[in-house]
């Protein structure tokens, strides 16, 4: 599919990562990417759910109050996963 789409590496090695189950796909928030103050500063809203997205939409980093939130997805990795593949998308993602 990729080569059909003629999509770049990268976004290749997207839809290879969008293509695996939740049970593959590793359950790290990735810090790395948005550095360790921003989980800390979304640990600090109690009352707000928040997450950041990634270009991809990856969600990079998330408060416990977002992670609760998206409870019933299999995974919460991947905000177009999430809407689009994941069955419990079509009763959260009501519009």
């Amino acid at each position: 599919m990729a080569q059909a789409s003629k999509l770049d590496a990268e976004s290749t090695d997207h839809l290879n990562r969008l293509c695996l189950t939740p049970s593959q796909h590793p359950h790290d928030w990735g810090e790395a990417d948005v550095g360790p103050q921003v989980p800390r500063l979304m640990d600090g809203w109690e009352h707000q759910p928040a997450f950041v997205l990634g270009p991809a939409p990856d969600i990079l980093a998330g408060n416990s109050l977002a992670t609760a939130l998206h409870s019933g997805f299999e995974a919460f990795g991947n905000l177009a996963r999430n809407v689009f593949v994941d069955p419990a998308g079509r009763a959260f993602y009501r519009e």
